[in-house]
């Protein structure tokens, strides 16, 4: 996007100097970047989104399995080291 632009504004002064033999192609050269700037951007990232939605409405969604059902031992709780355990006997 940076070159484009760069491109473009180096090519205004020459765009706008009537009776220069070379207006014609810096103008439709600033146009096309133009034309080609817009599309990049915003035209196809819609077309993925179009594309890959249909794909993944054939596939088969993926089943999520919850943290709480997923198979996780059950254990005691863990203590740091730097902390230390209440003792029952004392």
């Amino acid at each position: 996007m940076m070159t484009a632009l760069a491109m473009i504004f180096g090519l205004i002064p020459l765009a706008l100097h009537e009776g220069d033999p070379t207006m014609p192609l810096a103008r439709a050269v600033i146009g096309g970047l133009t034309a080609s700037t817009l599309l990049t951007i915003f035209v196809v990232p819609c077309l993925y989104v179009i594309f890959k939605g249909r794909s993944d409405d054939e596939a088969v969604a993926p089943t999520v399995t919850p943290i709480s059902q997923s198979v996780i031992p059950e254990s005691q709780p863990v203590i740091p080291e730097n902390q230390k355990a209440p003792h029952e006997d004392s």
